[in-house]
């Protein structure tokens, strides 16, 4: 669980090199915005263990809530402890956490298209290219890369510890890192780690700043 103290520490990560300090805390995960279909996913977590996780969508227009929309499309629960949702063109990829998998579902109506497997304990998905993603992992100790088309993980990028959230700007993609007090740097073109920059420890992504900048805030644990 998060503190709840109001002080943020935002450190400043200059592609120039420069990072200052600015006020700390951390942010609750909230609901996904609206998809090309207008829709807002809600995500349900669960209990850990308990193989409870759900999502549900709401529609603005007609003010509509459609619950657990993942099992009333497949009969199938979801999983246990739904870690996070990207959408990517007419699919969401829902990280699964504790289930060690992604559900790939269409955005129509959440019917089930393949399921993603073979990862230690992912979090977050961030595509990279129109054929491939970043899966961020809790005990992996590395990125995997993963083909879109096929759903297959087709390789790994080695980075020690607790990968977290990622983000991609100017042509880098910059992975946070829960257990060490560096973000890494990745070259989406070769998949390999080009460099570290060290902002403290418990980052995550920041709004996305005016560019030359961009923002890291750390995460406090009790």
């Amino acid at each position: 669980m998060y503190t709840n103290l109001k002080l943020r520490t935002l450190l400043l990560l200059f592609i120039s090199a420069f990072i200052s300090a600015f006020i700390f805390s951390c942010k609750p995960e909230g609901p996904q915005p609206p998809s090309e279909s207008g829709n807002v996913f809600i995500l349900n977590e669960g209990n850990f263990l308990a193989g409870n996780a759900s999502v549900d969508r709401f529609d603005p227009e007609t003010k509509t809530l459609s619950s657990d929309v993942f099992f009333s499309q497949n009969q199938s629960p979801l999983g246990d402890v739904l870690q996070s949702m990207t959408i990517i063109g007419d699919k969401g990829y829902l990280v699964v956490n504790n289930s060690k998998k992604i559900e790939v579902v269409s955005l129509a109506d959440f019917s089930k298209i393949r399921t993603i497997t073979d990862f230690a304990s992912p979090r977050y998905l961030l595509p990279v290219s129109s054929s491939e993603a970043y899966v961020s992992d809790l005990f992996g100790g590395s990125v995997s890369v993963v083909n879109l088309s096929s759903g297959i993980i087709k390789g790994s990028i080695p980075i020690p510890g607790w990968t977290e959230e990622m983000l991609m700007t100017s042509g880098k993609v910059f992975i946070c890192n829960l257990s060490r007090e560096y973000v890494y740097v990745v070259d989406p073109e070769t998949d390999t780690v080009t460099d570290s920059v060290n902002v403290g420890m418990a980052q995550q992504p920041a709004a996305r700043q005016t560019k030359p900048t961009l923002g890291f805030e750390q995460r406090r644990f009790i």
